[in-house]
């Protein structure tokens, strides 16, 4: 069966609406499982970021999330009884990251780097939809600042609180 689109995988029969990609603020986030094909229980994403996000914006939210890193290094910030450890992780490692843990995390590699995420509840995966702009494309862009009131509202939908950036 042919691809569903230049660099995309191939079309999944259990996922008939195929694996969307939007552009979030200039990395692109692209839906492997989709929170239909797991009765809501969980979502799996990919997110290729681009290089040079010098802030980095950290929140909070109920749904637990376990990054794999596929490529490149990324500093992941995580709090922890008040204190914030900040550690890098490189193509194969995984982090887990607890409800309720504030974090955030950003590419410190010279290229644009991918990490999978698996996200519980898969309603998570709103989020990204209501943030996002479907694109084609196989390379994310430059980052670009987001609407932080457009991040809050959304944010306030799916139990996603901003906190400072750092």
């Amino acid at each position: 069966m042919p691809p569903t689109s230049p660099g995309q995988p191939e079309h999944n029969p259990a996922n008939p609406e195929g694996n969307l990609t939007l552009d979030v603020f200039g990395s692109l986030v692209t839906f492997q499982v989709r929170s239909v094909e797991t009765d809501g229980a969980y979502a799996v994403i990919e997110t290729i970021v681009p290089p040079g996000r010098a802030k980095l914006q950290m929140h909070v939210h109920a749904a637990p999330e376990t990054f794999q890193v596929l490529d490149g290094e990324f500093e992941f910030h995580a709090v922890r009884d008040g204190k914030t450890t900040v550690f890098r992780a490189s193509a194969g490692d995984m982090v887990h990251i607890p409800p309720h843990v504030p974090h955030g995390l950003r590419n410190v590699s010279k290229t644009a780097s991918s990490v999978q995420t698996t996200i519980a509840p898969g309603s998570m995966e709103g989020y990204f939809l209501e943030l996002g702009m479907p694109t084609a494309s196989t390379h994310p862009t430059k980052h670009t600042p987001p609407d932080t009131k457009l991040l809050h509202e959304v944010g306030q939908r799916y139990g996603v609180e901003l906190l400072d950036e750092e």
